[in-house]
């Protein structure tokens, strides 16, 4: 039986996903650096996307009996984002998905935000071009959005559901 939500968030979307799953599962949440779960336990891990790889989710791995993982990235939720992350973070073994969090430029710092100027650059580009998916990361990047939503932890709510 899974014992906690455990995560690892760098401006907030992370840990607002892991407070709505709480919510609907009755689980504690807790960031990784808390420690308060202890080495070994049955734990859900979600983790903010750096160039495709689930941040704190190696370190989870190690600690943890990860029985599930998401990743929380900026993209659009769909299969092809799930492949990706499924593929880039190896995951083999456990239920994964893909959730939609957001962008806000003023919680970035650093090397982080100092990469994702690039990576808008590179997006604003594609943009002129009529890319659908660069047209929406540029509109995030100027408008600070959030994507966070119940609907999009409805995959992850039905297999914790069905995994009871």
């Amino acid at each position: 039986m899974i014992r906690a939500i455990v995560y690892k968030s760098n401006t907030g979307f992370t840990k607002k996903y892991a407070e709505l799953l709480s919510a609907e599962t009755g689980l504690p949440y807790y960031a990784l650096s808390e420690n308060r779960v202890k080495s070994g336990e049955p734990v859900i891990f979600m983790g903010w996307l750096s160039a495709g790889k689930i941040k704190g989710y190696s370190k989870a791995l190690k600690k943890y009996d990860v029985r599930a993982v998401a990743g929380v990235g900026l993209r659009a939720q769909d299969s092809a984002a799930l492949n990706e992350l499924i593929t880039q973070n190896k995951i083999s073994d456990v239920p994964a998905f893909y959730l939609r969090g957001g962008l806000d430029m003023n919680r970035l710092r650093g090397m982080n935000k100092f990469l994702l100027k690039m990576f808008y650059k590179m997006m604003s580009d594609k943009a002129k071009d009529g890319d659908a998916e660069a047209l929406e990361i540029v509109d995030a990047y100027r408008n600070n959005k959030d994507f966070v939503s119940l609907e999009n932890l409805k995959e992850m709510l039905d297999w914790y559901r069905s995994a009871l």
